[in-house]
């Protein structure tokens, strides 16, 4: 599954063998129609040990949707005690060929208002 890091890392890939590539599509789509997500940032990026490996860091909210795919209301978007912030860590390491392949990652999730609010300087989410 090819994608672009914003970062200056160049072209990437998930290694996706004996089926995974299928599952990680019904993957996505189930949390997708399970939670709304909005936010992303991208918060750093740090060498690794050689030009090999990189990191990258990002953040980003998410709440459970009160039906599968169904849209937020104002009411949800306002209720900032129902979002939660990730915060991940993931590092990539780059083949042969120059390709970045994903790696592995840490994560933490906390509640949104244990963090200051919703976003920094941002009093509530984007619709979604």
């Amino acid at each position: 599954m090819p994608c672009r890091i914003p970062i200056g890392l160049g072209p990437c890939s998930v290694p996706t063998p004996g089926g995974a590539a299928e599952r990680l599509r019904e993957d996505v789509a189930a949390g997708c129609n399970k939670f709304a997500y909005t936010g992303l940032k991208i918060v750093g990026t740090e060498p690794g040990v050689n030009e090999y490996e990189g990191y990258v860091s990002f953040e980003y909210l998410f709440r459970k949707r009160s039906a599968p795919g169904a849209p937020l209301t104002e009411e949800e978007l306002k209720d900032t005690t129902a979002w939660s912030r990730t915060a991940e860590r993931c590092r990539f390491l780059r083949t042969q060929s120059g390709v970045w392949q994903f790696v592995d990652y840490q994560t933490a999730t906390f509640d949104a208002g244990m963090l200051g609010g919703i976003a920094s300087g941002s009093a509530e989410p984007a619709a979604v």
